[in-house]
Formats: structure tokens, sequence, C-alpha cells
């Protein structure tokens, strides 16, 4: 009940899917003042089940889901991950949070063409801030229509 509560005095849920909560802080710190709660999980399926319980407002998606030395292994964890969320709640917009690593550019784009709707450097806070504003507001203005 008081999770319900919060929920109705915030804008929404932003949803960050990422291994390690080092974006969490941050961007709870940048969202929080706008009205938005900042939801951290670590899986794909915490994902899923986040969407299918909270519909969240966005989905800030890292492209890598686990520490691993076998980065297409992870890479493909976080692509699977983006086309099931994509597939199910084709109205919440996904941004992809890309690390600045060469094989990232190559992933980035498997991630935007699986259903992503734009891709911000990972470590970009007013990137990630501008593009989550961006693609709330056009939803917001497709689904009043």
């Amino acid at each position: 009940m008081a999770s319900r509560q919060r929920e109705r005095n915030t804008r929404g849920t932003i949803l960050l899917v990422d291994h390690d909560g080092n974006l969490h802080e941050e961007l709870y710190g940048a969202f929080r003042p706008a009205g938005y709660e900042v939801l951290h999980v670590d899986t794909a399926e915490q994902a899923f089940e986040e969407c299918l319980e909270r519909e969240p407002v966005c989905v800030l998606h890292a492209l890598t889901l686990r520490p691993s030395d076998d980065h297409s292994g992870s890479v493909r964890a976080a692509l699977s991950s983006i086309r099931a969320i994509r597939d199910r709640f084709e109205l919440i917009p996904i941004v992809v949070l890309r690390p600045s690593r060469t094989w990232a550019h190559a992933a980035e784009r498997q991630a935007l063409r699986c259903g992503g709707d734009l891709s911000v450097r990972a470590l970009d806070i007013e990137g990630i801030v501008s593009a989550t504003r961006r693609v709330v507001g056009r939803v917001s203005r497709r689904v009043a229509s």
C-alpha cells in the first residue's frame, strides 16, 4: 500500500536495468526533483517482472547485464531483454545505456534494432536525463492523441 501511495505522488517510475548500482544514485538525484521514482534491477527477469507490476514511464537499459569476460554473452542477454520488453510493452520507451568501449558500437546498433528508442553513453547523466525526457514526452503525446 505504501508503494502504491508513493507511486501516486510521483510522475511515474523510471526502471534502471544494470548489473551494478553505480548509476542509480546519480540518476535518482537527477530524476527525483522532477517527480520520478528510480527503481534499479540487476537482471532481465527482474526488469520484465517490474514492467508487468509497475508499467514504468521509461526503461533505462544498460547494454551489459552482468560482469563477464564474455562480453558477447552479457550483450546477448541485454539484447534479449530489450526485445522482450519491447514485444510485450510497446508503449514503454527504452533508452539504451551504452558503454564507452569499442565493441559497443555494433551492440548499440543491435539494441536499437531490438526495440531501443535512443542510445546514450552510460556515464553521461545529463544525456540520459535529456533522452528520457524526450522519449517520455513522445509517448505522452502519442497516448494523448
